[in-house]
């Protein structure tokens, strides 16, 4: 079973509350189950979270309200019929009101020493003692019906950064009131063969991978795949329209490719006409109304402030766009834009990582700091010289010299239980400017794996010991 390649039919969430040493289960009397004994749990609506889930199902199945409620796991079932299911499990430590029978489920506590596992699912036992006890864990189980065939059970230890994070933190994407996760999902590789089929495969398996993990912002451009990507992704969101609601979706534009129209250069054009018509362009191929964020991708040394904000206004004011940002601006370009701009500019997307470290001198993450402006970090891995090998570099990209940072970031990853690319991104998170890392990979594992640096704060001598390494000379 290749778990990487994995998608859910559906989702549905477990609540276990626990309470003087006994856990309140039920007897399931239809649906999934019916006759087993397990936690109250049912399917994710559109548009619900899982917590909110979690709490809705114990209410409907035994009629009180878990309260203290926290996550710590995720099941995945794989059926031999086809039937595919991904689990969130939460354990509450109290609850409101009295649990009653329901036409769903019978409740029934039991000493958590006395839980009847010969009642239950064949996986229970694997996970549910360790869960019920405080812990964290991840597992995977193939079915043939009732009988498990097939199992995998990873419990994480919360004094190392490996493993899975549980629900990324999130902080303000900006001063105009948008929120991101720690890490950002970027969208450019998402559509890279040209076939349709293939294209929404590859797609639907990082994007789904990415908002299990936690990931909320998506980012875009019109470029990306040569549109392919948006409009991948578009389908993504008419197969499940809940997932609008879920993320913060932004796109770039000011990219003009070469011939487009015959005989014209590659350029920069933010120009008011290509703006508008990009950014409707980008609308109709994701399927939206409105993206959350639209941001001015490379610095267009033609910029006429003044008719670049008029043409943002313009969007803002026809409801397309709710805040605008910039990409690879330097501090001067991102002063000159801003004084044109009736509103806060909410990002600077520039090449941040180990191996590129120009913006921590040049002023750029000054600047984000003292006008709010959240970096995001593109390229975080160098190219994923940081990680697992170079793939796709870009030219500029293939003079870095990661050989004097990798035994550093080795040497901490061991210590920590961690791994190399996962100390490379807490370093950036570490920065007071509050980088937000874009991770490009559609390998769901190293998706997944990313969530570990948010659990993993670096102290200041390890971010310094890495900056010297990057450095490749002493500090003066």
């Amino acid at each position: 079973m290749d778990w990487n390649q994995w998608t859910p039919r559906e989702r549905a969430t477990l609540c276990f509350i626990v309470k003087d040493g006994s856990v309140l289960l039920i007897r399931k009397k239809r649906g999934l189950g019916a006759g087993k004994i397990n936690g109250p749990g049912g399917k994710i609506e559109p548009g619900e979270s899982a917590l909110a889930c979690a709490v809705r199902e114990t209410l409907e199945e035994v009629g009180v309200r878990p309260l203290e409620v926290r996550e710590h796991g995720v099941l995945h079932f794989q059926f031999t019929d086809g039937y595919s299911l991904h689990c969130t499990v939460f354990r509450a430590g109290d609850f409101a009101g009295t649990p009653i029978e329901t036409d769903e489920a019978v409740p029934l506590w039991f000493p958590v020493a006395e839980i009847p596992w010969e009642e239950m699912w064949a996986d229970d036992r694997h996970w549910l003692p360790q869960a019920l006890a405080g812990g964290r864990f991840q597992a995977w189980f193939v079915f043939e019906g009732d009988t498990m065939r097939s199992g995998e059970v990873r419990m994480l230890d919360e004094r190392s950064c490996a493993g899975y994070a549980g629900p990324m933190n999130t902080l303000p994407l900006g001063p105009g009131g948008l929120r991101t996760s720690r890490l950002a999902y970027g969208c450019w590789r998402i559509a890279p063969s040209g076939d349709p089929a293939s294209d929404l495969a590859t797609a639907r398996r990082a994007v789904h991978a990415a908002l299990e993990a936690g990931y909320t912002l998506f980012d875009h451009a019109d470029i990306y795949c040569e549109g392919r990507a948006e409009s991948v992704f578009g389908e993504i969101l008419r197969e499940s329209p809940e997932i609008r609601d879920r993320i913060v979706l932004a796109s770039k534009c000011g990219i003009r490719f070469a011939d487009q129209p015959a005989g014209a250069p590659y350029r920069y054009d933010f120009s008011a006409a290509h703006l508008v018509a990009q950014c409707e362009q980008s609308l109709r191929r994701l399927g939206v109304e409105c993206v959350d964020l639209y941001q001015l991708h490379r610095p267009d040394w033609l910029m006429e402030a003044e008719e670049v904000a008029g043409a943002l206004e313009k969007l803002r004011a026809a409801g397309k766009v709710r805040e605008f940002g910039v990409s690879n601006f330097s501090p001067a370009q991102v002063t000159l834009l801003q004084q044109a701009c009736s509103r806060p500019l909410a990002v600077n997307q520039v090449e941040i990582s180990l191996t590129q470290l120009a913006s921590l001198a040049d002023g750029t993450l000054d600047q984000c700091q003292a006008l709010k402006i959240t970096p995001l970090a593109w390229s975080p891995l160098g190219g994923g010289l940081l990680g697992d090998g170079g793939k796709d570099l870009l030219p500029a990209q293939q003079h870095y010299q990661p050989q004097r940072i990798l035994p550093v970031l080795d040497e901490i990853a061991t210590a920590r239980g961690s791994t190399r690319t996962a100390i490379a991104l807490a370093w950036l998170l570490r920065h007071p400017a509050g980088i937000v890392p874009l991770v490009g990979s559609t390998d769901p594992a190293r998706i997944r794996s990313a969530v570990a640096a948010t659990s993993c704060p670096l102290t200041r001598e390890e971010w310094y010991r890495l900056f010297t390494a990057a450095r490749g000379e002493p500090l003066p």
